[in-house]
């Protein structure tokens, strides 16, 4: 015997319409990327030092310091390009 759920009992395909008006949709911008990094024990102990007298997480000290490296070392957009 087969069971169903209240909610399956309420809706079905015939409890669907679909319409011919264009839906307009927006699309939210990239959150970002998860980035895994592998540390010598002397930069992890030393990012671990600076993270306990700054009272910071650790990852935040990790993304502050890689996105200062990533602004003093920027490429500059070739000609044409944002």
């Amino acid at each position: 015997m087969m069971t169903v759920t209240p909610m399956e009992q309420l809706t079905g395909p015939q409890d669907i319409e679909f319409g011919d008006a264009p839906v307009e949709v927006e699309r939210a911008p990239r959150p970002g990327v998860v980035l895994s990094v592998r540390l010598s024990p002397e930069a992890a102990d030393l990012l671990e030092q600076i993270a306990e007298a700054r009272h910071a997480p650790l990852t935040q000290v990790a993304k502050e310091a890689l996105n200062e490296y990533l602004k003093a070392h920027a490429v500059p957009a070739p000609v044409g390009r944002p």
